[in-house]
């Protein structure tokens, strides 16, 4: 039998998944989707010493490959989270949990590890000497071997709970950070930060986010991620936490990129039709790695379980979690209301009124559209094959079907 369990700074693990802080809130929101007691701990939103509410709208971009970000921190403050979030937390979690610290001063990172040192439940003090999205603090310490030695060695002397360092990527030598920070009495680190970038409103001749720059994260970012990881492990020889890189992507791309063994970030796919198991029409045919058809790079029979896993992919995720599949759903809704609120002109494959386009009048069902600040801009007419066709008229004759019945009970 494979046993999972890790030791971390002297306490023992089931297994090593940690969500980092940021993704993952203070834990207890999770709980109604699912058990969070199956991972091994998970790092709580960043605690400072003062309620902070965080930088100014808009704070959150799409980029090519992941997501850009500059909340700013945004959190009620240690004496809150203390009394508040820990103990809403302890009733769904019976595990220690990793708390995440920033400051803007040694004296700050000092007085929120000292306090959160006392819970009980705090297994972890994740100093964060990484964040790139606020002014003064948070990488300011980060970025000089000098600076993070001393936060490190002031934190170390006020508390006794094992003291991880979160590492900024934003660096000369992630690697020089680190071995100081080892030096000082890390107990661990943890790498890599989100990386500092920035997107321009072409129309607007203006930054995206109001910060101006913001955190780089998803898949874009993992070779980075891996680079940096590799060249801490060559320095030091404390744990390391890694992450950076990691985000939801469209089930068929996921499945695409299993059956091709590519990367996913090149992996291009389309579903059209209904949104059924036996309705959806995971689009084979258009599907490309860096544009070369998948038919290249896997068998008709991998690239068939593609198609299947696909389309029963909402039912696996409901097995999994024990409620509705509403992840996709609602990473559509927010990428087309993005799309409209930027005028993006994106392509998109949504539900739309056919009026004879792919030979349907009078229905709604999934094809590609442009969607920009006028909602559906244009329906895409795309050349299928025959099998193809022939699939999407069956589950427009589906659609039809189920809106009959609902026009039988007066649901319609």
């Amino acid at each position: 039998m494979v046993t999972t369990n890790v030791t971390l700074c002297g306490r023992e693990l089931e297994n090593p998944i940690i969500p980092a802080s940021g993704t993952f809130g203070y834990g207890y929101e999770f709980a109604e989707l699912y058990d969070i007691n199956c991972l091994g701990t998970f790092s709580f939103k960043g605690t400072t010493l003062h309620p902070r509410t965080g930088n100014a709208q808009p704070r959150i971009a799409e980029a090519p490959g992941g997501m850009l970000n500059a909340v700013g921190l945004q959190n009620p403050g240690v004496d809150a989270v203390i009394a508040e979030e820990l103990p809403k937390l302890q009733r769904v979690f019976q595990k220690p949990v990793m708390a995440n610290v920033s400051g803007f001063s040694i004296e700050e990172y000092v007085e929120v590890c000292r306090r959160l040192d006392a819970c009980g439940q705090v297994g972890w003090l994740e100093v964060n000497i990484s964040c790139p999205n606020v002014h003064g603090g948070g990488m300011s310490f980060g970025t000089d071997p000098k600076a993070a030695a001393a936060v490190t060695r002031a934190v170390k002397d006020a508390v006794q709970k094992p003291v991880i360092v979160k590492l900024s990527p934003n660096v000369t030598s992630i690697a020089d950070i680190a071995k100081a920070c080892e030096d000082a009495g890390a107990d661990a680190v943890s790498l890599i930060n989100t990386v500092l970038g920035m997107r321009i409103d072409l129309r607007g001749k203006k930054p995206l986010l109001a910060n101006k720059t913001g955190g780089m994260s998803g898949p874009a970012i993992f070779p980075l991620a891996v680079r940096m990881v590799w060249q801490v492990y060559e320095a030091v020889r404390i744990p390391i936490i890694g992450m950076g890189g990691v985000l939801d992507s469209s089930r068929f791309k996921c499945y695409l990129a299993k059956a091709t063994g590519a990367n996913i970030n090149n992996v291009d796919g389309m579903v059209i039709g209904g949104h059924g198991d036996t309705t959806m029409i995971p689009l084979v045919s258009k599907a490309t790695v860096n544009g070369v058809p998948v038919s290249q790079f896997a068998s008709k029979k991998k690239l068939q379980e593609a198609v299947q896993n696909t389309m029963v992919g909402g039912a696996t995720l409901t097995k999994l979690i024990g409620t509705s599949a509403w992840y996709a759903p609602g990473a559509a809704a927010a990428m087309m209301v993005e799309a409209i609120l930027n005028d993006q002109k994106k392509l998109i494959p949504c539900s739309c009124y056919l009026e004879g386009e792919y030979g349907q009048e009078d229905i709604c069902i999934g094809v590609p559209a442009i969607i920009g600040r006028k909602g559906i801009e244009k329906i895409v007419k795309i050349e299928l094959t025959k099998e193809e066709a022939e699939k999407f008229a069956a589950s427009a004759d589906a659609v039809r079907k189920t809106n009959n019945v609902l026009h039988e009970i007066k649901a319609l």
